[in-house]
């Protein structure tokens, strides 16, 4: 046991030589998220969450619920800007015609025609469709044009001016493009091959970006495709990345901006990095991420790749990693996944980074898509959706995170680094019918948690002894209550939950 003490040590003071790189703390904020949620339609026992798209006014949430004789393989949820949330009847309903064998792979939100697209499975058939926001369909054809002899994964749809272009990869593992008309019924052109990628990015009306790794050959690749010929423009080879999660076009000049993983300067370790392209794909700028020098034990000893990012209009980038962290405690090695956002701006600095939001699995049950997505709000609320997988939590039970854009309202820390006042409390699940977590993001000292009912009488107090304090609530009446947050016989922050 002490020689399994000892190579955890020594693994620590390694991780700390192998990821040393200079990078730039100064000025960079630590933000708390506004609130947790769990998700978990009544009707299933499990929701997977896939993916979500944010319309105009609420975060939509596709996700697949596990129960038996369940004649509906997915649910379409709906959430506020406030963390309520229900299920879309037009996706789940009776009177809709999406047979109920269907499975949504991807949809998207078109904001010009504020409607969703995206791609479904039917027994053996891919179908392209069209509907409003609340799931009522206006079209479903089958995709036509896909490989004859089968198609293994679709990867990815975009939207242009005169149709859709559909990525993926067929059963015979050569990826493909294809690109139908706006209805969906007729093919316009197709392209296959090994020398293509089924990752792709629409650099304009008139230019496709496919982009992917050869896995004989180091480094990625980007080529250009015209989008209404499919004709090939160019290819571009960058061996100083290793990966390319998303690339987006730079909406401050004619390049891009790719997300992915580098090797560090020191050639040590590879770590998540931004990198801002000119428009042949020559790096002028990039900034790895992803490694925080603030923490106290534990300290990560791995980071995940940025497999999720997103790009605002004025050319910022959050990404999202799960951060494995390790502690010792009496001679036993214990570790855990954090969920970690990072802000990088269009100059190529960090601007803010979350703290330890979500616990998400022990490193042995770990799986790479515990974070399925990320997406902007209208007003710049970042929400990050994905699922747990672990033990201790009904598993593939669905989770949301919001984080508010706050850049004023902040106080500032000794280490010069900013945390917003008003995101010191989670309270999840909200609304609750048994059980409330209440969570503190950082410890504080001498505090006490008192929870009133709507008339303020006090029905509970707890004292803060660890960073997440669960309470029982199941003997409370149902209403609205308010959990304070009280130290040195002050209250400084108040959040309200709803007990079912």
């Amino acid at each position: 046991m002490k020689s399994n003490f000892l190579f955890t040590i020594l693994v620590i003071l390694m991780t700390n030589v192998l990821f040393a790189q200079d990078w730039d703390w100064s000025n960079v904020k630590i933000v708390k998220p506004e609130f947790i949620r769990i998700i978990k339609p009544d009707s299933a026992d499990h929701f997977e969450i896939r993916t979500s798209a944010f319309t105009k006014d609420s975060l939509l949430i596709l996700g697949k619920p596990s129960k038996q004789n369940n004649v509906w393989p997915y649910n379409v949820l709906g959430m506020d800007t406030l963390g309520n949330w229900d299920i879309l009847p037009g996706f789940n309903d009776d009177q809709n015609t999406f047979e109920p064998e269907s499975d949504i792979i991807l949809f998207k939100y078109d904001e010009a025609h504020d409607e969703l697209y995206g791609v479904m499975k039917q027994k053996d058939d891919f179908m392209l469709f069209k509907s409003d926001v609340n799931g009522k369909h206006q079209w479903i054809e089958k995709l036509v044009g896909l490989p004859t002899s089968g198609v293994n994964q679709i990867s990815k749809i975009v939207r242009v001016k005169d149709g859709f272009l559909i990525s993926g990869q067929g059963s015979d593992t050569r990826n493909f493009i294809i690109k139908t008309d706006d209805s969906g019924t007729q093919l316009l052109w197709t392209i296959s091959g090994n020398d293509i990628y089924t990752d792709i990015s629409l650099d304009s009306d008139t230019t496709l970006v496919s982009y992917g790794k050869d896995n004989n050959k180091p480094g990625v690749y980007y080529v250009t495709f015209n989008t209404y010929t499919g004709k090939r423009i160019k290819t571009y080879h960058d061996e100083t990345v290793l990966y390319v999660y998303n690339v987006f076009k730079d909406p401050n000049s004619d390049g891009y901006v790719a997300v992915g993983d580098a090797f560090n300067e020191n050639q040590t370790n590879f770590f998540p990095i931004v990198v801002w392209y000119d428009s042949e794909f020559k790096v002028k700028n990039r900034t790895w991420f992803g490694i925080r020098p603030y923490y106290e034990p534990p300290r990560p000893y791995r980071t995940d790749s940025p497999y999720k990012s997103t790009m605002d209009s004025e050319g910022n980038i959050y990404a999202v990693i799960l951060q494995y962290l390790e502690r010792v405690v009496l001679w036993e090695q214990w570790s855990s996944e954090v969920l970690e956002v990072t802000k990088i701006n269009s100059n190529g600095k960090m601007e803010w980074i979350s703290v330890d939001s979500i616990m998400l699995n022990p490193i042995g049950n770990a799986v790479a898509d515990n974070c399925v997505s990320i997406d902007l709000s209208p007003t710049g609320s970042v929400y990050v959706s994905g699922y747990f997988n672990n033990p201790d939590i009904p598993q593939r039970q669905g989770w949301v995170v919001k984080y508010p854009k706050r850049e004023n309202k902040n106080t500032t820390t000794s280490s010069e680094q900013t945390v917003f006042d008003d995101q010191i409390l989670s309270l999840y699940p909200n609304p609750t019918s048994d059980k409330l977590v209440i969570r503190t993001h950082g410890l504080i000292d001498d505090a006490l948690v008192i929870i009133t009912d709507n008339t303020g009488k006090i029905v509970l107090k707890n004292r803060i002894i660890s960073d997440a304090v669960e309470v029982d609530v199941r003997h409370f009446i149902s209403g609205i209550y308010f959990a304070s947050l009280s130290q040195n016989g002050q209250v400084i922050h108040t959040q309200k939950f709803i007990k079912q």
